[in-house]
């Protein structure tokens, strides 16, 4: 009995332990996605971009909050006492404008007694002689200013997630290039132990190619680890460690379609500072009809109970009195002239500095537009010269190793074609990595991640 309930036991703690596992197996596994699909991702579900996306929404129900300055206010109140009977002839606290009511009190009586009073307040400002609609088109320019700034930050994130893939492509490359060199190291060092035996090469070789095994093994480790943090740079630009992206080798055997380039858009950088300085207009437009006068229109109607007087004190809670009033009332702010004048200069200088910052966008925007041609067709020069240096490379290579196996080079020989080759590989790598940078970058200018993704 006791086995079988240990077996019972074990039974069930293997089933978790499975249950676990397969649980743990499932929260691992990753997602793998086209570089257009995580260029999407990242615009919805990056945290920065749904920050600012956050303050879009707000921006934009600030719109409705200053439209709905023009619906009136109404107000109703209701509120009894049992206090002094000075305190409810002589004085009532409440919210809004409610005369008082009752008989005046002859002499002080501090005896308490019971009142009450309610009513309804009508406000409404119809006409503010252009101040409302200044303030509903300055939280206009507010929600469109976030607005481009939000996708400011989506142009930025992308292009910011395409430049870390582009890394992290690179440093998968270079890998195989010391992969490959490692093979080749391991393969003369096995020539050579046999040359040794044979009797057709010194045991030094054998030793100098052991050392520079160790060499290519401690390289490959370094470019793994480089190519580790690059992804890891990648994850965090992408927002997620459950996803990642395809790699796809076809950017270091294919050059961009440079006729794709001949479309111009405005960058989103610009067209935020834009819309800055929209918004600084609109706000020194709305301070200076501050000074305006407004137009109010209010109604009110009112009861009150009072026990000061009555034959009971009790009265009080019980209207006696009913009332009821209506006005127009044209407020002229006469002393904040000075206040509005001093704001209106502070926020002149507010605006010819959105204005200067939007000038030195564009003078930016322009030279980085030179520099970003200039980058792009150097590098596709450059391209041609490292095919032949490849070319040239690996043919050395391959002739010097069918000479130190004739017996006809020595190590030294083999040892420098064989960095050459490398050097040759990994240049090669970084040329097309170079020009691919060298075009997100005019990509990035243009304004369109598109121009990028279309290219391949």
């Amino acid at each position: 009995m006791m086995n079988l309930k240990i077996i019972r036991n074990s039974f069930i703690s293997s089933l978790i332990i499975t249950a676990i596992s397969v649980t743990s197996l499932f929260a691992q596994q990753t997602i793998t996605l086209t570089l257009q699909d995580a260029i999407q991702y990242v615009a919805k579900n990056y945290p920065a971009i749904k920050a600012k996306q956050a303050e879009y929404d707000a921006a934009q129900k600030n719109i409705s909050i200053n439209k709905s300055a023009f619906i009136p206010s109404l107000d109703v109140s209701y509120q009894f006492n049992y206090s002094t009977y000075n305190n409810i002839i002589g004085l009532y606290s409440s919210q809004g404008i409610l005369p008082i009511s009752g008989p005046p009190s002859s002499t002080n009586n501090y005896t308490p007694t019971f009142g009450s009073a309610g009513g309804i307040y009508l406000n409404w400002q119809p006409i503010t002689f252009g101040l409302r609609s200044a303030q509903i088109k300055l939280a206009n320019a507010d929600a469109s200013n976030k607005n481009y700034n939000l996708q400011n930050e989506i142009f930025e994130q992308q292009i910011k997630l395409i430049s870390g893939y582009l890394d992290v492509l690179v440093a998968n490359q270079i890998v195989k290039v010391y992969q490959e060199n490692l093979e080749r190291t391991n393969f003369n060092l096995s020539l050579s132990k046999g040359l040794t035996i044979n009797g057709l090469r010194p045991g030094v070789d054998t030793a100098l190619f052991a050392a520079e095994k160790a060499k290519a093994e401690v390289e490959l480790l370094n470019t793994q680890k480089q190519y580790s943090l690059q992804q890891i740079i990648l994850s965090q630009q992408l927002g997620s460690d459950s996803l990642k992206i395809e790699m796809d080798t076809l950017y270091f055997h294919h050059l961009p379609l440079s006729e794709n380039s001949s479309v111009k858009n405005t960058p989103p950088i610009y067209n935020l500072f834009l819309s800055q300085l929209d918004y600084q207009k609109a706000k020194e437009k709305t301070i200076k009809l501050d000074v305006l006068p407004k137009l109010n229109l209010w109604g009110i109607a009112y009861g009150r109970g009072s026990g000061a007087g009555s034959n009971t004190a009790t009265d009080g809670f019980t209207f006696s009195r009913y009332n009821f009033g209506a006005g127009v009332q044209l407020i002229m702010p006469l002393l904040h002239f000075t206040d509005v004048r001093l704001k209106s200069n502070q926020q002149q200088f507010f605006t010819q500095s959105a204005e200067e910052k939007l000038k030195q966008v564009d003078l930016d925007l322009r030279k980085q537009q030179e520099i970003a041609d200039t980058t792009f067709a150097n590098s596709i020069k450059i391209i041609d010269k490292y095919k032949v240096q490849l070319s040239s490379s690996l043919y050395a290579y391959d002739a010097m190793k069918g000479r130190y196996e004739a017996g006809l080079a020595n190590y030294s020989d083999l040892i420098q074609t064989q960095y050459n080759l490398v050097k040759a590989q990994t240049e090669l790598k970084k040329a097309y990595w170079d020009v691919w940078k060298a075009w997100l970058y005019k990509a990035m200018i243009n304004g369109d991640v598109n121009l990028f993704i279309n290219s391949k």
